[in-house]
């Protein structure tokens, strides 16, 4: 996902806009089972990558789904 948004380049008149992705990252069940658990979850994380530079992908999971995701 992350290397074909960077090779997206969006065109507006004569300029050339480059573009990147930050992403946050739960699973469902294990991460909060109201909407509001794992929003907030996904928010933090995406807020650590977007801290962490661009083009980034953070995790928020915990127990078994962290092991799920390597």
């Amino acid at each position: 996902m992350r290397a074909g948004v960077a090779a997206l380049v969006l065109r507006v008149g004569a300029r050339a806009i480059l573009t990147s992705v930050s992403v946050g990252l739960v699973c469902h069940p294990q991460d909060g089972v109201t909407l509001e658990q794992p929003m907030a979850s996904v928010e933090a994380a995406m807020n650590r990558s977007k801290q962490r530079g661009k083009n980034q992908v953070v995790g928020d999971v915990s127990g078994s789904a962290a092991g799920r995701l390597g």
